[in-house]
């Protein structure tokens, strides 16, 4: 006798909730890598999952996760950029770089600001 669909064991561990979970991170990052982590396998085997069948629902889900747009940002969401999250200081010819608005900025910008003796 079958077992349903959501019941029945997948030998490589792919279940279809970890199918799910994946797809769903993969549509977020757009990193396997990430995805499949997020899903508790390797990248490996999300590929071989998706050779297996490349014409399959899986693969098909795949190709329109990436094909979709990327979610909107939160309102008010400030991309990080090299002039708007980091700073670059100069101290006796080094390069010292700090991360703006951090407790640790501001010990450093009151030391690099000292009169030098």
């Amino acid at each position: 006798m079958r077992q349903p669909a959501t019941q029945r064991f997948r030998r490589d561990g792919w279940t279809p909730a970890r199918q799910l979970r994946f797809l769903d991170m993969l549509g977020r990052t757009r990193s396997v890598t990430k995805a499949a982590r997020a899903a508790g396998m390797s990248r490996e085997s999300a590929y071989r999952l998706r050779a297996r069948d490349p014409r399959g629902l899986f693969a098909a889900a795949w190709d329109r996760t990436l094909a979709s747009p990327l979610p909107a940002a939160p309102k008010g969401h400030k991309p990080p950029t090299l002039s708007g999250w980091r700073k670059a200081v100069r101290s006796a010819g080094f390069a010292v770089f700090s991360t703006k608005g951090h407790k640790v900025d501001e010990p450093l910008d009151s030391l690099l600001a000292r009169p030098k003796s």
